[in-house]
């Protein structure tokens, strides 16, 4: 069944030595009605030969260049082009299993109210070894605050209900359906890559905001669709994700925590004064946004900037002996605080090595 076009976003840079799998996940798809927007965020290396050559004969592969403003322009420029009746996004080193796209849209077709379908995923090493069949829960961390899918999204189903039976899935899968917009105040729950919305849904969302630079772009992007009514979770994984880019989020931790906290207080002014979000989850979702950004800030010797956020943070939860200590080494003298943390950092080193003998 043709339930229309769907508008693949792939935003690229630098990636000639491993774009070609993603693309050709994309046509390796059992749903064949899609086109695929490649956006080259100003590649200096040979994308550009490689697609030409590649894929030159294939109208449904659009490629845009573009000087080199970053992920998330990219990925507004792929949806300010797509046409589709659907939009999905796909990071240029993961790849999509070929049931990816007919199974979300089933979804779509059987919860009508839906507008936005994700999925679990695998997490694969460099060599192509699957290091975990399911890394949702693994690489999200705000699924520990709830007990199951179930009890984020209140409605389950057998996926082999939704989208009949198929040898290519397994047989146990379920569909989670329900409103998790106060829930995605915790944090992130959608993988960008696995993400699917309706037309209609992402007109609402419009567009990344590009002004949250090096991280966090995925989770405002995600939160601001769950605003706007139901969303559904497969979980199956219907895509490869590669560890060995996790280090590109490492090197930005800092950045990390801030944009968590500029996204969280966003959402918050917005729904000021409606009841959307219960007291007690914005202090407790505060104090964990300046605490994170004070241990973050410490690691960088950025005292000042302790202080002012460990202060926020205690002002919003009052008990947090790590912060409190964070705390008073920030008001340290550096003199005295280098040695003592230097020695603290050497007996714990100590009493971790004698544990292991």
């Amino acid at each position: 069944m043709d339930d229309g076009l769907i508008s693949v976003v792939v935003p690229t840079y630098n990636r000639a030595y491993c774009i070609a799998r993603a693309i050709d996940s994309v046509r390796e798809q059992t749903y064949s009605n899609w086109e695929v927007l490649l956006v080259d965020d100003g590649s200096v290396d040979d994308t550009a030969e490689l697609i030409a050559s590649r894929y030159g004969d294939d109208p449904r592969i659009r490629y845009m260049h573009q000087a080199n403003a970053g992920v998330t322009a990219a990925r507004n420029t792929g949806i300010r082009a797509s046409r589709g009746d659907y939009v999905a996004f796909l990071d240029s080193d993961d790849v999509w299993r070929p049931w990816k796209l007919e199974v979300q849209l089933a979804c779509f077709r059987f919860f009508p109210n839906v507008g936005m379908v994700w999925t679990n995923f695998e997490a694969v090493d460099a060599a192509g070894k699957v290091v975990k069949s399911r890394y949702l829960t693994t690489m999200y961390e705000a699924y520990r605050f709830f007990e199951s899918f179930e009890s984020l999204l209140g409605n389950s189903r057998d996926l082999a209900e939704v989208v009949g039976p198929r040898d290519d899935l397994e047989p146990s899968a379920k569909v989670y359906v329900g409103n998790i917009y106060t829930s995605m105040l915790r944090g992130n729950l959608a993988h960008t890559s696995t993400v699917m919305l309706s037309r209609e849904r992402i007109d609402k969302v419009k567009e990344f905001d590009e002004t949250l630079t090096l991280s966090g772009e995925d989770y405002d992007f995600h939160f601001r669709t769950c605003k706007w009514g139901d969303v559904c979770l497969v979980d199956a994984p219907s895509t490869e994700y590669q560890l060995e880019f996790e280090d590109r989020l490492t090197k930005h931790k800092k950045q990390i925590a801030l944009n968590f906290l500029r996204t969280v207080q966003g959402a918050i002014t917005r729904e000021s004064g409606n009841g959307t979000f219960p007291k007690a989850m914005i202090e407790d979702v505060l104090a964990e946004a300046h605490s994170w950004i004070a241990e973050e800030l410490y690691k960088v010797k950025d005292y000042a900037g302790v202080r002012h956020h460990a202060l926020l943070g205690l002002r919003h939860r009052i008990w947090q002996p790590r912060l409190a200590c964070f705390l008073g080494v920030a008001f340290v003298p550096r003199l005295i605080s280098d040695p003592l943390i230097r020695s603290y950092r050497g007996c714990k080193s100590l009493i971790t090595s004698s544990k292991r003998t």
